[in-house]
């Protein structure tokens, strides 16, 4: 554990000291508050608000927010970040001098992964909580006096969602070790754009239900199928196999 924080810990302040970093974050701060503002001012003047159809609707919501905003910012951290540190010790050799040293190379994925993941499930769990909240104060508890936050909606958003996620970051940084790191987010485009378009389109054709309990126990197999591929693949994470990837990039 001594080790993972060790890499994790240089790896994050790396991240952090990067404008690339400053940008990310600046606009996804300036999303959540644009959002939020459309939200609030859209949401009091909607005529549905005082009817029955009110709840429906807003569950709709919140399930849209609680879904896609972990989504947006995680595969945004992925997207930016994957290789930033992987790429560059490479280069310079500095992780064949890392390898050298008694760090297992497990250790090193999971440190390098979760220097991408932590920061970014910080930023989409504050984002998420901004909306749904702006949500509830702005129309649920004016218009309706209870809030609606499903924990079936909850679990999604600020588990199983992330979770799946965190297995697509455990493949990116594990391909980049072993393979060329451009490689390693190959995969990630066809994951992150099937999500982005097939979930709409089945909530719209009314085959999805966000709130459902199945839809989430669904997302959590997929979740465990992926983070088991990872285990699998483990297997391939030995040092000649970092070490000969790094002379091939």
């Amino acid at each position: 554990m001594h080790r993972i924080k060790v890499i994790f810990l240089s790896d994050f302040r790396q991240l952090r000291q990067t404008k690339a970093f400053l940008i990310v974050c600046l606009l996804l701060g300036a999303f959540t508050a644009i959002a939020a503002a459309i939200l609030g001012v859209t949401l009091r003047k909607m005529e549905f608000l005082p009817t029955t159809e009110a709840a429906p609707i807003l569950e709709l919501i919140t399930g849209l927010v609680s879904y896609f905003m972990p989504l947006l910012v995680l595969m945004t951290f992925i997207w930016s970040f994957f290789n930033l540190t992987i790429l560059k010790e490479k280069i310079d050799g500095s992780l064949q001098s890392l390898l050298a040293t008694p760090i297992r190379p497990w250790e090193l994925w999971i440190a390098k992964s979760m220097a991408i993941f932590v920061p970014g499930y910080l930023f989409a769990a504050i984002s998420t909580l901004i909306l749904l909240w702006t949500i509830n104060l702005t129309a649920a508890m004016p218009f309706l006096g209870y809030y609606i936050m499903p924990a079936s909606l909850m679990w999604l958003g600020f588990i199983v969602n992330p979770l799946l996620l965190l297995a697509i970051q455990l493949l990116v940084v594990m391909l980049s070790l072993i393979n060329n790191p451009d490689i390693g987010i190959a995969p990630t485009f066809l994951v992150g754009f099937g999500l982005m378009m097939g979930i709409p389109l089945g909530i719209a054709t009314k085959v999805i239900d966000l709130a459902s309990r199945t839809f989430c126990l669904y997302y959590l197999l997929a979740a465990v199928v992926l983070l088991a591929v990872n285990l699998f693949l483990c297997l391939l994470l030995t040092k000649e196999n970092i070490i000969l990837s790094g002379k091939g990039s």
